[in-house]
């Protein structure tokens, strides 16, 4: 993050590079809490009921990933 508060993304090689903004609005609303619950509430479903299958633990990864993301960003 800058000083301004901006998230930045970098493309291309060392040699030459490009920073371009991220798609986050400064004045964008936060994921509410409840969000956050449901979302995790799922992820331990699919852990717990169907723990046995690979999907079910590809849909593990993707939620833990989608519930840190969404958390990070409503810091």
């Amino acid at each position: 993050m800058n000083s301004r508060g901006m998230n930045f993304t970098i493309i291309g090689s060392k040699s030459r590079l490009n920073y371009q903004p991220l798609n986050h609005s400064r004045n964008s609303a936060p994921v509410p809490a409840a969000s956050l619950t449901l979302l995790s509430l799922l992820t331990t479903y699919f852990v717990v009921v169907h723990a046995s299958t690979l999907s079910s633990l590809a849909l593990y990864i993707a939620l833990s990933d989608l519930i840190r993301a969404c958390h990070i960003d409503t810091k």
